[in-house]
């Protein structure tokens, strides 16, 4: 287990858009939480929706996990009680890799302490450290200065002459970590008449807390200067889904959308700043939505399109890597979305070769066929898309639907970060919800907040720590009536929340502690 030894100071900044309760006159401070340590911001008086407070406030961390969270709480400051503004919840190892050696730190958002789909607005926050690089617990942090571009000035038209023997698709291990990297395909001539893309910025922020800066103006892409400018740009509001987008095909339902792209590992599709691409997201933001912009559309289960990052980059198979980077399309930006059935879609280059998720920073595009790891799951607006019918709806049972489930008890069921699932919770919000995704033979998956499956592990537990869905992660969703259902496991057991708010999966028939009542999300 990572850990952490040294002090932490965090420094806010500024607030921009804060809720204002007293139209104008609040005075805005922060709350700062961090494992059992709790620290208050001087005050802004008058400060209302945009305070100054520059405030630095330090942790001395020993032996600190990695996996801990800084929970920040906005108050306006009242003589009888202070009101909340909105809060923030972020991993200390999000935060290193965002604020880390930046001198402007970065933008993180707040959402409503009430409704955490609602913007609450957003705080600057940068952060000195004295102790180990972050690197060493896991932090994927980038140095300052902006880093030149890895991606050469081509000089010839592309004559593409493949290796011997063409890369073999390797099943995916137990563990989801594959034991090698693929076979390599090498062009033999770089790409003809492709400018050298803009010197990529190391400002931008890595993870998906949402760190846009909060303008209120409309978007603006412009291709990105040595230093860094961020995108004028507000992200809508995260509206959780109910339902299933149906269409006859769902390659072609995705041309003209906004789309998300789930792994196989249960990890989202991310454009980086940098001209990345990577699968290390838990959940969707707007660095995870790519527009998809239809190119030839006669075939309609493998439609070619160009697929644009939000950053305004293309996507762009670049000398068997997958790069998004390119600020017009051409032969290498063009894609074909083909259907693989059960919901999941796989991207096909103009090569013939299939985009490969190995691992959340190994994307290759190599691949011959498509199989398991070359699957993904496309969303829009949030909502899985599945073939047949017309026009939306659900698409059967508690398929693509996110809910809460209320015990017996009163409390709703919470899936902490440590992978606990717990019974504690007097009020549901996005650690109490679950997104239920069918599954083979009548069964689901149930996944977390956190991008983690429900488990029925050994000695009748439950615990929410898988990256990925198998045997064990399989149940099925009984109905009781009423608007109650009850969990049932892969051996036939029910999940049961015990009087204390124990929680076992170990009952052979469903009465009222193994029943609950859903709340969509």
């Amino acid at each position: 287990m990572a850990t952490l030894t040294g002090l932490l100071t965090v420094i806010a900044h500024e607030g921009k858009d804060l809720i204002d309760e007293d139209v104008g006159k609040q005075d805005p401070f922060l709350e700062l939480t961090l494992h059992k340590e709790k620290h208050k911001t001087k005050t802004h008086k008058k400060g209302g929706r945009n305070p100054k407070w520059d405030h630095g406030i330090a942790f001395n961390l020993k032996d600190l996990d990695a996996k801990e969270i800084l929970h920040i709480q906005a108050y306006d400051e009242d003589l009888l009680k202070n009101d909340k503004l909105g809060r923030a919840d972020i991993p200390i190892k999000v935060l290193f890799e965002q604020a880390f050696e930046k001198k402007d730190g970065s933008w993180f958002q707040l959402v409503d302490n009430e409704n955490f789909r609602k913007i609450a607005g957003y705080v600057r926050l940068s952060i000195k450290w004295e102790g180990p690089h972050p690197s060493t617990f896991g932090a994927a942090v980038r140095p300052a200065e902006s880093a030149e571009s890895s991606y050469a000035a081509p000089a010839a038209a592309p004559s593409y002459a493949p290796a011997a023997a063409a890369p073999s698709h390797a099943p995916a291990p137990a563990s989801y970590a594959p034991s090698e990297a693929p076979a390599s395909y090498t062009p033999s001539e770089a790409p003809a008449s492709y400018a050298k893309p803009a010197e990529a910025s190391s400002e931008g922020p890595m993870y998906s807390i949402l760190p846009v800066s909060p303008m209120s103006e409309a978007p603006s892409y412009v291709a990105p200067a040595p230093a860094y400018v961020a995108p004028a740009y507000v992200a809508p509001a995260y509206v959780a889904p109910v339902a299933a987008y149906v269409s006859s095909s769902v390659a072609s339902a995705l041309v003209g959308k906004s789309v998300t792209f789930r792994t196989h590992q249960g990890k989202y599709l991310c454009a980086e700043q940098d001209g990345r691409l990577v699968a290390d997201r838990s959940s969707p933001r707007e660095w995870e939505h790519f527009q998809i912009i239809g190119v030839d559309a006669k075939d309609s289960s493998r439609p070619k399109v160009n697929i644009r990052s939000h950053h305004g980059k293309y996507l762009c198979s670049d000398s068997d890597k997958a790069v998004v980077n390119r600020d017009g399309a051409r032969e290498w930006e063009l894609w074909s979305v083909v259907d693989q059935g059960n919901g999941t879609v796989a991207l096909q280059d103009y090569r013939g070769k299939y985009l490969c998720v190995e691992g959340e920073n190994n994307i290759p595009v190599n691949r011959d066929s498509a199989k398991g790891w070359e699957a993904l799951t496309p969303e829009i607006d949030g909502k899985a898309v599945s073939a047949g019918g017309g026009g939306g709806g659900y698409s059967g049972g508690y398929g693509a639907r996110r809910f809460a489930l209320r015990a017996h008890t009163g409390k709703y069921l919470c899936a902490e970060t440590d992978g606990r699932l717990v019974c504690d919770r007097d009020s549901a919000r996005e650690w109490e919800t679950f997104e239920v995704t069918p599954s083979s033979g009548g069964h689901v998956t149930i996944r977390s907040h956190h991008g983690k499956y429900l488990c029925s592990d050994s000695g009748d537990k439950a615990i929410v720590n898988r990256d990925g869905a198998r045997e064990w992660e399989q149940w099925t969703v009984v109905e009781q009536g009423s608007g109650r259902v009850a969990l049932r496991d892969y051996r036939g057991k029910y999940l049961c929340v015990e009087r204390d708010g124990s929680i076992v999966v170990n009952r052979d028939s469903a009465r009222e502690w193994e029943t609950f009542s859903v709340t969509d999300m």
